[in-house]
Parts: structure tokens; sequence; C-alpha cells
């Protein structure tokens, strides 16, 4: 009896594994953000011989071709890129700041050195939360050192630093300002009743007129509740674009990927032609070619990246056109249904394309995520908004209505259905509270505050103290 073994099953099997394993690369080279494609690249080319970076000044990937179209002859005007670094703000460390002040002072060094050891203990927001007893036994030193280090930190700028809570943050600035009057400390001790609006109960506590006390609110009100917020104190990279969009005169838009950030790695053909000379067994050469043949599949995924980037921005820019001209009223509805059909692509293609990448326009820097937007409205109108269009026009009714004019939710959808826009109550809640703004009667209180100042569109605190 003779035992017939097939093996070609085996080797189908196999060829499906590797067109699988390709195809996973694929889709991970295209989700990949920057950060994730940059290290993944590192470590391709320590595993790799064949793979090589190329020069800064090498010439850019055939996908990189500028993408040009005209977005419409009628525009009312036109913007440049703005400079990324125009988007980063400075950033200054809190805690250098006051350790710097801190060098400066004439004091014993046993004082500074537990000042030293406070200003470490700070919160972000320039808080002392870790109580004076428990730093004490972690520190090893006596509690009234302590009291006396915290006295001199509180001493420092900005005003109302190392403060353990709201009122004595406020407190701390008013006597920089030589503004703490009796009444100012009964008005600190009873700061629920300004959020409550219980003013007329707190002139009574203070012993004051209506007009009296509204001029020590507005005085309160001018000072910072945050003294420390005002220092980047966890500097963060900022994202950088992968999609560079530029508008010129007459409504042209230029499309094109952000040239310093296209990956230029290379196959070393050179280097595989001095190699393949040199192997000696089976194995050796087998090694080559599996190298050789990974970072051919590897350049191919990575110029399969940048074409397919290109082209799904493209299509988004073309539909999105009205918002880099006119900001987030001009964002259309768009679906990723819409832009894999015009793309020519699968859904799924494009909602992998659209993660962790960012756009730059005359508008900002911009995930492209946040130009795709649900219908508001009947589904074949032309005319029908987007959800983000619908979030921009409820916060402009918001900002202009007046103190005797608070516009409930029915309110809003009156006027907007007045315009046309066929939208739910419970929907104009919803985008409210997406925007952080109050109910209309937690409006109505604000309102009613004697300083009368602030905007409708600030979130209300539950809480005077600051978390």
């Amino acid at each position: 009896m003779v035992l017939s073994v097939d093996l070609r099953p085996r080797t189908e099997i196999r060829q499906d594994l590797t067109i699988n394993h390709q195809a996973i690369q694929a889709i991970q080279i295209l989700e990949y953000s920057q950060e994730e494609l940059e290290t993944f690249l590192q470590d391709a080319l320590a595993r790799n011989p064949l793979l090589k970076e190329t020069e800064q000044g090498a010439p850019m990937p055939p996908a990189n071709r500028a993408a040009q179209f005209s977005a419409g002859s009628q525009r009312r005007g036109s913007g440049e890129t703005p400079d990324l670094s125009d988007t980063v703000a400075a950033q200054i460390n809190l805690y250098d700041h006051l350790h710097r002040q801190l060098g400066v002072l004439r004091t014993t060094p046993e004082l500074k050195a537990c000042a030293a050891s406070l200003i470490d203990s700070l919160e972000p927001d320039g808080y002392l939360r870790t109580s004076l007893e428990d730093l004490a036994d972690i520190l090893e030193i006596s509690p009234a050192l302590l009291e006396e280090a915290l006295a001199l930190l509180q001493s420092l700028e900005p005003a109302g630093i190392a403060a353990r809570d709201l009122a004595e943050c406020l407190e701390i600035q008013l006597r920089s300002k030589a503004q703490l009057t009796p009444a100012m400390i009964v008005i600190l001790g009873h700061l629920h009743l300004i959020e409550r609006g219980e003013i007329e109960r707190l002139a009574r506590l203070c012993k004051l007129s209506i007009p009296a006390l509204t001029a020590n609110l507005d005085a309160i009100r001018q000072l910072n509740p945050r003294p420390g917020l005002q220092f980047n104190t966890e500097p963060t990279q900022p994202a950088l674009p992968d999609i560079l969009v530029h508008t010129g005169s007459e409504g042209r838009i230029r499309v094109e990927l952000n040239p310093e950030l296209l990956p230029r790695i290379l196959v070393d053909r050179s280097y595989y032609t001095e190699l393949s000379t040199q192997m000696q067994t089976r194995e050796e050469d087998r090694f080559l070619q599996d190298c050789l043949r990974e970072a051919n599949t590897l350049v191919h995924h990575l110029d399969q990246r940048m074409h397919t980037i290109l082209r799904i921005a493209r299509v988004i820019v073309q539909n999105q056109a009205d918002f880099l001209f006119d900001g987030a009223s001009g964002l259309r509805p768009l679906l990723q249904k819409e832009v894999a059909r015009a793309a020519g692509v699968h859904e799924s293609t494009v909602s992998r394309t659209v993660a962790n990448k960012y756009l730059l326009c005359s508008q900002g820097l911009l995930p492209l995520k946040d130009f795709f937007s649900t219908r508001i409205g009947d589904e074949l109108s032309p005319g029908a908004l987007s959800a983000a269009a619908i979030r921009q026009r409820i916060k402009a009714l918001l900002e202009q209505e007046s103190a005797d004019d608070i516009l409930s939710d029915d309110a809003i959808v009156r006027r907007l259905q007045a315009d046309g826009v066929d939208i739910a109550r419970r929907t104009v809640a919803k985008y409210r509270q997406q925007l952080s703004i109050p109910s209309s009667a937690q409006r109505r209180r604000q309102r009613r505050l004697p300083w009368n100042a602030v905007s409708p569109t600030t979130p209300v605190k539950t809480s005077p103290c600051p978390r």
C-alpha cells in the first residue's frame, strides 16, 4: 500500500497567509498617525538592510503633485494657509517661574527649601490641594515652618498662587490690590450666595446697598480664579498637518500633502546587487530575497498611503469648499460613504484614512474627521444643513439674546424653523449641551446678577471651588 500526500493545499494556504499579511500591513500603514508611522518605519529600517532613508532634499514621489481645482467663480474672499507656528502658544512653566522668584528672595536656606517643596506640590492651576499636615509629615518638618513657607510662597507672582481654595485665592489677590475691606471678607465667606443669585441677602449680610455691593462684585469679577493656568506647565507637541490647503483668488484651491512629513524610504537596489554576489548558502539567499520582497511591499504600501490620503482629502475639500471661506456656517452635511463613493474606495478605507490625520487651511489646523457631519432636515433637500452648521446657528442666536429675552429651547426651535430648518427640541437641547451652554433658566439667573458680566455661552460652574 502506497500512501500519497498532496502538498498543494499547504502551498496555497501559505500564499493566502502571505497575501493576508500584506493586506494587514497596508491597512495599518494607512491608519497610522505620523508619530506611529515614524516609529514603524524606524523599526523597519533597523530590521531590513535593503531599506534606506533618502535625503531631505530628494525629489518627492508622484503622489505629492499638487491637486488643483476650482471651487467656484464667485467667492467673497481668499486666505492664505496660516503658519503652523502661529497656532502654537508660547510655553512658560509655572514652576520654573516661581522657583526663579524664590531664588532671589533674601531669607533663610531652610525656609527657601520648604517653599521650594511647596512649589513642587502645586496643581497646574496654582492651587495647593495637599494639606499642610500631610506635607509636614512627608517632608518631616514642623507645621509652623511650613505655614511660614506658604505665606512666603503666596507673596509671589501671580497673585493668588498657592491658595487652598477659591476664597483664599481671591483674598490674596484683593489684599495685593489693597481692596480687602470688611465687606469683601464677608462676600468671600458667602460665595455660594453669588452662585445662587441671592444678592439681596448678601447685601444685608455685608450691610451694603445694592449699588455698593455691585461695585464690590465687579472688583471680584476682575480677579483670576485660576492664576496658574496662564502658564503652560505641560507642553505638548502640536499635531502636524498631513494635508495643506491653500486658497487663492477667484476661489482657487490647492490641496497637497505636507512635504515635510512624507516618508522618505527607498529600496537600496545597489546594496542588494552587492549582497546577492556574496550569498553562500540557500538560507542566506532566501533571507536576502525575503528582505527584498518585504522592502518592495513596504515602499508600495507607503506610496499607496500617500495616494489614498491625497485622493480622499481632495474629495473632502471639494465638498467643504464653503467652509474654507465661511467657517463653520459653511460646513455642509457629509458622510464617509459619500466620500468613499466619490473617491472610488470602500467606506472603511475612508474611515481609516481620516483617523489621526490633520488638515491645515485658512480656518486653522483641524482633524480630517471634523469635516464629516450628519444632515439635519430633508435628506433630499439641497439646502439641508449639517449638524455643525446648526450648532453654529444656535450659538449665534444665544450670543445675541438679551437679559429681557432669554431664548428657551422651544424658542430656538421656532427661530430655526422660521429659517426653514426642521429640527426637534431634543436635538436643540443636545446641541446646546455640546456647546456647553447652560439652560435658559440658568442663563436667566446669570443675567440677573448685578454685574451682568457672564457671557450667555459661558458654562455655569456648579461649585465655587475650582477642581
